[in-house]
């Protein structure tokens, strides 16, 4: 479960990064990306649920360095950045082709939202994930 709110609104409350349940939801175990704030999407890989990708926002209000989307091949121990543009820029949208489960499409989006305003531009590509 990927914690924080991705959408772009006058009050925004940020996460802590993400978190596994193993046994249903009764109890979660935090597993990394702290910095991440805003997740806006995981996405599980139905052949291999130790493979997850997350999509991290970033710091609403301010640059960082954990934006972009993350790749865990473990089941959340270890985290690899796998796309990433610079510290203003995070992912928001990304879309899975049913036909082919290894292709992900990814947009990046420049967002900030300071006060009393909002600051966003889309930047597009295609980009295969490697989702093995």
């Amino acid at each position: 479960m990927g914690t924080g709110e991705a959408d772009m609104r006058s009050q925004i409350s940020y996460g802590k990064g993400m978190y596994k349940s193993t046994d249903g939801g009764k109890t979660w175990t935090h597993i990394g990306l702290d910095d991440t704030r805003q997740i806006g999407r995981v996405l599980v890989d139905p052949q291999n649920p130790d493979t997850v990708f997350v999509a991290a926002l970033g710091h609403a209000y301010g640059p960082n360095a954990e934006r972009g989307v993350f790749r865990s091949t473990d089941g959340g121990r270890n985290w690899q950045k796998v796309l990433f543009k610079d510290e203003n820029v995070g992912r928001l949208i990304w879309r899975s082709i049913p036909q082919n489960s290894k292709t992900i499409y990814a947009t990046l989006w420049a967002a900030r939202r300071p006060p009393w305003s909002i600051t966003r531009r889309r930047m597009g590509g295609r980009r295969n994930l490697q989702v093995h």
